[in-house]
């Protein structure tokens, strides 16, 4: 019996932190924008989102019930995959089956969100365009909000049990560029991956217990129960937070900004 035997010989390949690298060339070309100033902020936190992801729609909807909505400057109208509360609505019940308090939310809710339709958009009436660069028009949001919410591509194995991992996308590193302190809605561990590369996290100014939460609904409640706390802070409270995370955005600022070409391969 004659069988052909396959031998493949090693070969290398190399790995480029794409949205990284991307984000260090795009702030290069941007103006300054101040931001962690001691100062009088009506507005809490900044949210962006556009393609209805099963996270992002639940999270708004969660704000939106909470009534923290008023906290934020947030983003989710329609977008390119044409998406609404009425086909999306189950979908949110189901993500968050394992979180009986959150489950119970967006129960309470179902009627009005349904019948009200709320939409919010920040700079740009059109959201079907996907912007995965800083852009002036909205960098000033950063100085007028002192954390941000980055909603990133990936975060209910429910959802996309096929794509459930960590992702750094460009919406991770635009904060960083920004020198902004961040709660991020992604998989669990990903605050670890981030610290991998260098950077540095906010705990404990930002109670990041939520990274280490493997239930995608539970570690969203904690998310929403976070926002709610630091967008509530005292003015001494806050100023206390504004003076840390200064010399951590910095650090990770630098970290970005100092990066050679050749740093974004592995």
């Amino acid at each position: 019996e004659f069988r052909r035997v396959l031998f493949r010989s090693e070969f290398k390949s190399r790995w480029m932190r794409r949205f990284e690298h991307d984000i260090h060339h795009n702030r290069k070309i941007m103006k300054t924008v101040p931001t962690l100033e001691s100062k009088h902020y009506d507005k809490k936190f900044l949210n962006f989102n556009r393609r209805w992801r099963g996270h992002r729609t639940v999270l708004v909807a969660l704000l939106y019930a909470l009534d923290l909505i008023k906290y934020g400057h947030v983003s989710l109208a329609k977008s390119d995959d044409y998406r609404d509360w009425h086909s999306v609505f189950g979908r949110n019940r189901y993500l968050m089956e394992t979180c009986p308090e959150g489950l119970a939310i967006l129960d309470g809710i179902e009627h009005d969100i349904l019948t009200n339709h709320p939409e919010f958009y920040l700079d740009k009436d059109d959201l079907t365009i996907n912007r995965a660069v800083l852009d002036d028009s909205t960098n000033y949001l950063y100085n007028e909000t002192y954390f941000s919410v980055v909603t990133e591509t990936f975060m209910f194995q429910r959802e996309r049990p096929d794509e459930y991992g960590r992702f750094l996308s460009e919406k991770t590193f635009k904060p960083v560029a920004m020198r902004h302190p961040f709660i991020i809605a992604s998989t669990p561990n990903f605050l670890v991956k981030f610290k991998e590369l260098g950077y540095k996290s906010f705990s404990p100014y930002i109670n990041e217990d939520y990274d280490n939460e493997p239930d995608d609904a539970v570690r969203m409640m904690m998310i929403v129960k976070e926002i709610e706390r630091l967008s509530t802070l005292s003015t001494e409270e806050l100023e206390e937070f504004l003076v840390a995370m200064r010399e951590i955005c910095e650090h990770n600022y630098n970290l970005l900004m100092s990066r050679t070409d050749r740093d974004f391969f592995t």
